[in-house]
């Protein structure tokens, strides 16, 4: 077999599963939270939402969707190097409609279309291509709670120069369009330096012979996530040995603050088998050799979920001999999907009358403003299972309650769902294991919620018939 890059590998691998595979980042399970807060109360990194001030400020997943990264890496054509483009749309853009197919599992179905053109700096059209797809659901994007996406790739090789992207997203159902016109690359000649080094690709952590996926959020990374990097080593042939070291620095007022340093491990030079699956179906096996070129291809692990949210620098040095490198790579870690009820201070303490003492509560809900943030914190990193990460799985899921008890238990008497009984009871247990709905003329309307591993059955009735539900009695079973 011929000489075949890692990149290369990559780009067919990721043209195949993007457009066939709809990415799903699956909420945690929802269990009942007393359950949660009995986790070992051990100090740890206590997960950071915005300050106060900032809340308002942050950019909201569902407003602000579409994610677009260029990468440039080597190309097998003499002369040329790789641009590829990837993007990520959520579901959430488009309309779902009934599927044609009527498939049992997927009854609806979204249209995606996505293109890309390359324009040289006098607005020509040098590159361009689009995708169409019909993509099977099981729920309508507007009704779920999920921040499902599309995802894929465009790769194209191009002579070195700068260039103007443009990016469009289409709906085919609805017309609803988004374009991005306003980004610009250079495409680097790889060919006339010593040494030399590709863009980083942030690749999603994985186990052994598992497919390697990239992050693809815009060049950001999730929040409580570990990742992996790849980049390409551009090393004219010598007797002198290459390495490569990668550093990682927190972005400060003014100044840098270095989290690690390590050199990244170099692919062996014998021949080794590559294999890449997705759930167990294998779709590319390849025997790898470094290129007689001189790319030579570097996949390191690097440590980010312990990391809070904020800015951080990658910095590269490639050396080899005499001839050196940097190449820094500036990313963010953000809480994508963060709980709305989380991302304004004030509402997220008023969230707690349910789970913390009285006398805790009016401390935290009555200090002044950096006393307050301190008390807030402190008070969920006491309850954090996993302390040693920046993530915190049992604060998530309280607000992701506290957000479903929101839009889903508000009525015109309680305008608040956390204030109800049945936002209440969410947001202390989770969801029922069922719910049974008795609509009679005799009687006022009735939930019966039954929690099978709790043994408890709670009873809700309308008194008014207005859709206010209040507690009757809670029976265990």
């Amino acid at each position: 077999m011929g000489v075949v890059p890692i990149f290369l590998l990559l780009q067919r691998v990721i043209r195949t599963l993007f457009m066939t595979d709809v990415y799903s980042m699956k909420l945690h399970v929802l269990v009942p939270f007393f359950t949660l807060i009995a986790a070992t109360f051990s100090a740890g990194v206590a997960q950071r939402p915005f300050e106060s001030s900032r809340h308002e400020e942050r950019p909201d997943f569902r407003q602000t969707p579409i994610f677009i990264e260029a990468r440039n890496f080597t190309s097998s054509a003499p002369g040329k190097s790789m641009l590829t483009i990837l993007y990520r749309v959520p579901e959430r853009f488009f309309v779902a409609v009934r599927n044609p197919s009527a498939a049992p599992s997927q009854p609806l179905v979204i249209r995606p279309e996505v293109s890309v053109e390359i324009l040289d700096k006098r607005g020509s059209a040098v590159a361009r291509d689009l995708r169409r797809d019909d993509i099977g659901l099981e729920n309508s994007p507007a009704e779920s709670t999920e921040t499902r996406s599309i995802q894929g790739e465009f790769s194209f090789d191009v002579q070195p120069a700068e260039y103007t992207l443009v990016v469009e997203v289409n709906d085919r159902e609805s017309n609803r369009r988004f374009t991005d016109n306003r980004r610009t690359v250079t495409v680097k000649d790889f060919s006339q330096l010593p040494i030399a080094l590709s863009d980083v690709l942030f690749l999603k952590a994985h186990a052994a012979n598992a497919a390697r996926i990239p992050v693809n959020f815009g060049g950001d990374i999730p929040l409580g996530e570990n990742t992996e990097c790849a980049v390409e080593v551009i090393n004219r042939p010598t007797q002198d040995s290459l390495s490569l070291v990668y550093s990682m620095y927190r972005e400060e007022l003014n100044r840098r603050v270095l989290l690690q340093s390590q050199h990244a491990p170099l692919l062996p030079a014998s021949p080794e088998c590559f294999t890449v699956s997705m759930e167990n179906d294998h779709l590319l096996t390849e025997m790898y050799r470094p290129p007689s070129g001189g790319v030579y291809s570097f996949f390191f692990a690097v440590r980010i979920d312990t990391l809070p949210e904020g800015e951080y620098v990658l910095e590269l040095i490639a050396a080899r001999g005499r001839d050196t490198i940097k190449k820094t790579q500036m990313f963010r870690v953000r809480w994508f999907d963060m709980p709305f009820t989380l991302r304004n201070l004030e509402r997220a303490i008023n969230a707690l009358t349910y789970i913390a003492g009285k006398e805790e509560f009016d401390k935290m809900k009555h200090a002044p403003g950096d006393e307050q943030k301190r008390l807030f914190d402190a008070f969920w990193k006491k309850r954090d299972q996993t302390p040693a990460t920046a993530y915190n799985e049992v604060m998530a899921e309280y607000y992701r309650r506290a957000d479903y008890a929101t839009s889903h238990f508000s009525t015109l008497q309680t305008t608040d769902g956390i204030e109800t009984d049945r936002g209440k009871a969410y947001m202390l247990y989770g969801p029922p294991t069922t719910v049974t709905r008795e609509m009679k003329p005799s009687i006022p309307p009735r939930e019966v919620w039954e929690y099978a591993s709790l043994k408890k059955r709670l009873i809700f009735v309308d008194e008014n018939r207005h859709g206010d539900y209040v507690l009757l009695t809670t029976e265990e079973r």
